[in-house]
């Protein structure tokens, strides 16, 4: 099914939302500090490099979705040093995975997304993309972050956020465990991936990822893949300058009316 199109008049044309809802979300600062990114900038005084490409990047480390290992081709080493007393583990610290991507999604698929538009083209507004994840073992560390980009306008100045899972609302928490400055996301970018220097570490195997960008005159909008089968929840919100597409946190499963909905991001984790 096709997620449902309203139409709202207004003076300087017609503005679709995609669809449109009222209302619009508050996210929780934290403190921020900076990402790897393709290209060199400066943001607030803070360089940020890292390598650009223009498709999922193949990490080499494995590839898995919620459900399903689409690649495994890990490889791990250890040392450990004796000290004569007899070895003890303990269960709750042991998370018995190797490092591996996890993406909830087809590169395929990744053919549309929310955002806002007039007269059929992008308009600036505040969006954010919430994609949330089920780690095979914590704690673990968050090495990596990509995501596939649909439109980007007026290069939007971005951001991720870690967030806790709340597993009994099915949603996130929306108050951040860290942030990330990614810097600017130019109009030629396809795909971006973020090495994540230091990474962040998480001691809980469920969490979310918030991908954060636009105000009144810049937008981001990220694909999303809803012919997919993998688990899991992802969410959108908008705040619209204009008010004509303000979305509370919306569940994507609900905006497509589809079982299954993610945005089209990737993680690359290992133990901690």
């Amino acid at each position: 099914m096709r997620p449902v199109v309203a139409l709202l008049f207004v003076l300087c044309g017609c503005l679709r939302p995609n669809p449109g809802f009222d209302g619009a979300s508050e996210s929780a600062g934290a403190t921020t500090t900076a990402a790897t990114t393709t290209t060199t900038t400066t943001v607030a005084s803070t360089t940020t490099t890292g390598l650009a490409t223009t498709e999922p990047i193949t990490t080499g480390i494995g590839v898995s979705d919620s459900s399903t290992t689409l690649a495994i081709t890990s490889t791990s080493t250890s040392t450990s040093t004796s000290t004569g007393e007899p070895a003890t583990t303990d269960p709750s610290t042991t998370t018995g995975f190797d490092p591996v991507t996890l993406r909830p999604y087809d590169p395929a698929s990744c053919i549309d997304g929310p955002f806002c538009t007039s007269m059929g083209n992008p308009v600036p507004a505040a969006i954010e993309a919430y994609e949330c994840f089920t780690a095979p073992g914590a704690p673990l560390q968050l090495l990596r972050i990509g995501f596939e980009i649909r439109h980007s306008l007026g290069d939007p100045a971005t951001t991720l956020d870690i967030l806790p899972f709340d597993a009994v609302a099915d949603q996130p928490v929306l108050q951040p465990l860290a942030t990330r400055d990614l810097g600017p996301v130019g109009p030629s970018m396809t795909y971006a991936s973020y090495e994540l220097d230091p990474p962040v570490l998480l001691d809980s195997p469920e969490f979310c990822v918030r991908i954060a960008a636009g105000d009144a005159d810049t937008t981001l909008a990220l694909n999303t893949d809803h012919d997919g089968m993998a688990s899991g929840s992802a969410y959108v919100t908008i705040d619209d300058p204009g008010d004509f597409c303000d979305t509370p946190l919306t569940d994507l499963r609900d905006w497509y009316d589809e079982p299954f909905a993610h945005y089209c991001i990737d993680v690359d984790i290992a133990p901690a």
